[in-house]
């Protein structure tokens, strides 16, 4: 059965890069934000493994900047973009090195400065167990003083089954909707985005998993880690729990930063 990662993969690689790259509704979650936070925590060039990488929306940025990335995707057609954007970029990406994985099973085996998951990695995968086996793969990855760096949108507190309709953008080419299903019973949200184009609809499906803060401190001490810092964004804005955002910063639990 194709897998969620997968499904999201084959939905949304030939949009990506049109549609989130840097988006502008989400300040403090573009690509300089992001690595001038990891170059904070990492304090200079770093070996990272950016799980979920996609396109490369952070990767390249990242390579840029003098970091060595190895980006783990378990979407062929994400990993085929990425390479697409290396060639197209050339100079200076030459350090991204792709590879085809399971998030929460097959982790390259280096040891890394920093484990990168970004916009809604964790809650992308399928369920809790695969988060938890996630976040332990991922603190057996750290090198000495090491950094785990997770963000995803804070869950609401639905307690009824939920269904919603949404218009995404509207423009001269397209109409493109988003339809949700929020099932509290399962901890899941299911959803589509369908695009109208000249006559044609095309149907992107998605399904993510909500994880609360709580519930990745949890797993995270079970892995050995200890929460460092919990920000509301990469511009290190102080975390609300009453927002919408939660960047956390987990170190190993021995190694502990304030």
């Amino acid at each position: 059965m194709e897998s969620t990662a997968d499904r999201y993969g084959r939905s949304f690689a030939d949009v990506y890069d049109s549609w989130y790259s840097d988006d502008a509704s989400a300040p403090g979650f573009d690509a300089a934000a992001v690595c001038a936070a990891i170059d904070g925590l990492t304090r200079g060039a770093a070996d990272i493994l950016e799980v979920g990488v996609g396109t490369g929306r952070l990767a390249i940025p990242l390579a840029l900047a003098g970091h060595r990335v190895v980006g783990l995707d378990s979407s062929r057609d994400m990993l085929v973009r990425l390479e697409e954007n290396i060639d197209r970029l050339g100079t200076g990406t030459g350090s991204v090195r792709a590879v085809l994985g399971d998030a929460s099973a097959t982790l390259p085996p280096d040891r890394v400065d920093a484990v990168l998951g970004a916009f809604n990695l964790i809650v992308n995968l399928p369920g809790r167990s695969a988060q938890a086996a996630f976040v332990a793969a991922a603190a057996q990855r750290l090198a000495p003083g090491g950094v785990v760096i997770l963000d995803a949108y804070l869950p609401d507190d639905a307690t009824e089954h939920r269904r919603d309709l949404v218009t995404r953008s509207v423009d001269a080419e397209s109409v493109v909707l988003i339809a949700t299903e929020v099932d509290p019973s399962t901890a899941t949200v299911a959803g589509a985005h369908i695009e109208l184009r000249d006559g044609s609809v095309r149907l992107r499906p998605w399904r993510v998993c909500p994880i609360t803060p709580a519930t990745l401190d949890e797993m995270a001490v079970d892995a050995g880690l200890a929460l460092a810092h919990r920000w509301a964004d990469y511009r290190r804005t102080p975390f609300d729990p009453q927002g919408s955002w939660a960047v956390s910063v987990y170190v190993s639990a021995p190694d502990r930063r304030g």
